[in-house]
């Protein structure tokens, strides 16, 4: 019962992660390589104690559903953006990198700079005392 288990757990670890890929190629190889790396667990199971192959089970099972876990807490907290800054400006956010205005000039002394309307070396120095005073 304890392998059914973990192979569950792999299985639904590797469909997730295919699932949530966009490339055709890693849809094909990444079934593929786990497929193989599975069978080859199989093909040593017969050589294990029943101890050593219920330690495989647990190990098995534990690290495809932290994997899961992982997997999904990222796709959380990237598309909340919780590691962000905040989005609120009159919270305290003022004084942050990305908030509005700096970020619109930030935005065109980039495109000004690489239009090539304006050195590096101006560029540098306006950014420079744009952000003195924070």
């Amino acid at each position: 019962m304890a392998g059914l288990i973990s192979f569950a757990l792999f299985g639904l670890f590797i469909g997730s992660l295919c699932g949530l890929s966009s490339s055709p190629v890693t849809l094909t190889l990444m079934p593929l390589l786990f497929t193989f790396a599975g069978g080859s667990i199989f093909a040593f199971f017969g050589k294990m104690s029943a101890a050593t192959r219920t330690a495989a089970y647990t190990a098995l099972g534990a690290s495809s559903l932290g994997a899961l876990i992982g997997t999904y807490s990222a796709i959380l907290i990237a598309s909340h953006q919780v590691l962000g800054p905040p989005r609120d400006l009159s919270e305290g956010a003022k004084g942050y990198l990305r908030s509005g205005s700096i970020t619109q000039i930030e935005l065109k002394l980039t495109q000004l700079e690489q239009s090539g309307r304006l050195s590096g070396d101006i560029a540098s120095q306006i950014r420079a005392e744009l952000y003195k005073g924070q």
